[in-house]
């Protein structure tokens, strides 16, 4: 009899089954502590197995049906008018995230500096009842910033 089917066969009789792998925050992938570039203007999003991760073999496994519970971000003040950010239910849940284009934030009448980051605080759970919760997902962006652009008046 193998080793891994003894082992097996052991647990299965004392009633116990192995550990379930641990979920947790997925590290910064940048230097500078950013998960994901976000350029203006452009619609950018990360798959939840981008943002959580696993100890167990597989690290992009966050068990049956993982999905997000919550997600708070540090400030929209940059996100692109009228754009839904957030999470995108489906197959596989996304967090989205959408800046602004460059003009409209030199036309501000507090420009972000360049680089400015948005972080997005998330949550999760799966099926299994685990959950991860205060995981921060970090968008940075660079832009050419115009001091001199001032916004329309009357704005």
């Amino acid at each position: 009899m193998g080793k891994a089917f003894a082992t097996v066969l052991a647990l299965a009789m004392l009633g116990a089954a192995p550990a379930a792998a641990q979920l947790a925050c997925s590290p910064p992938a940048m230097p500078d502590g950013r998960n994901q570039h976000a350029p203006p203007g452009l619609l950018v999003s990360a798959a939840i197995d981008f943002i959580f991760k696993s100890n167990g073999e597989n690290s992009m496994d966050l068990g049956t049906d993982p999905r997000f519970t919550d997600v708070e971000w540090s400030t929209t003040e940059y996100a692109y008018p009228g754009e839904a950010i957030g999470v995108v239910e489906g197959a596989a849940d996304r967090l989205v995230y959408r800046n602004k284009t460059g003009d409209q934030l030199n036309r501000m009448a507090d420009p972000p500096p360049s680089p400015f980051y948005v972080t997005a605080t998330v949550s999760m759970e799966n099926d299994e009842g685990q959950t991860v919760t205060g995981c921060e997902y970090v968008f940075g962006t660079e832009y050419g910033r115009d001091p001199v652009v001032q916004a329309p008046a009357g704005r």
